[in-house]
């Protein structure tokens, strides 16, 4: 399918200079980049390893040469301080997501973002908010949640084609859920829910997401990102195409939480 071009930048107030959804985006941003730091984190540790084996492997190969050999162990015990200093780090985040961490009405937790979602979605789409059947739990930090949420959002944006269009905004009981994933013929984790945009285009994947022009400029909103902030609580994205009418659910999955059981 061709993609209708991105519809183009409205007028709207502006805070230093930015307008909201610029502002919004940047905060998303932001609070991207702190979500991720675990796993930056991780792979600056690997470099490290890699670092202090190559390390050694030059002692070795120095033998004798006594000033060398002193300035390669004062860069070992460098290379170690730091992993160490980024394992606290590592520690301390994941003990402070870990006391976030509740239970949430996730129909309350969608409505208390729609402000934010009609900053971030140009001003011709009307955002309908579709609440389930029935109330669901989920157990989540409102933190990631909430950067995951408009992460996607900021990247559908440059999907949406110009003028004005609905975009449904639901939350899927399990049972609903069950019922979707049937009639559109996709395998779903047993036990999800979902919180979903339907967009009136389709999208085959978050790399085809990522990599088509945004009108803003590039940053770490990307839906990748928001992928890996949906599989550390627990969840992940999913791109189901309606065939017969031309329009894509995208998917927030995340499991669902039976306080009674």
């Amino acid at each position: 399918m061709t993609h209708a071009m991105p519809a183009p930048a409205e007028p709207n107030s502006t805070v230093g200079g930015l307008s909201e959804s610029a502002l919004v985006l940047r905060r998303a941003s932001n609070e991207l980049n702190a979500e991720l730091t675990p796993g930056l984190i991780h792979e600056v540790n690997n470099v490290l390893t890699g670092i202090y084996f190559n390390l050694e492997g030059c002692q070795e190969f120095l033998g004798n040469d006594g000033s060398a050999a002193e300035a390669i162990r004062e860069i070992g015990q460098g290379v170690e301080r730091i992993k160490e200093l980024l394992s606290r780090t590592t520690q301390i985040h994941l003990n402070v997501a870990e006391r976030e961490t509740t239970y949430h009405d996730l129909a309350t937790l969608v409505a208390s973002e729609l402000d934010l979602l009609r900053v971030v979605f140009p001003k011709t789409a009307k955002i309908q908010f579709l609440p389930p059947s029935s109330p669901i739990h989920v157990r989540v930090a409102e933190f990631p949640f909430r950067v995951a949420l408009l992460s996607v959002a900021a990247r559908l944006r440059a999907f949406l084609p110009t003028g004005k269009i609905e975009l449904p905004v639901s939350v899927f009981t399990a049972s609903q859920l069950e019922e979707f994933a049937a009639r559109r013929n996709e395998v779903i984790p047993p036990g999800s829910v979902a919180v979903s945009f339907r967009i009136p285009c389709t999208i085959e994947s978050a790399e085809e997401i990522d990599g088509y022009p945004a009108t803003a400029e590039p940053s770490d909103i990307t839906a990748a990102n928001a992928n890996t902030v949906l599989a550390r609580i627990g969840g992940s994205l999913l791109f189901c195409n309606n065939s017969t009418s031309d329009d894509c659910d995208v998917l927030l999955l995340l499991p669902d939480c039976d306080l009674n059981s």
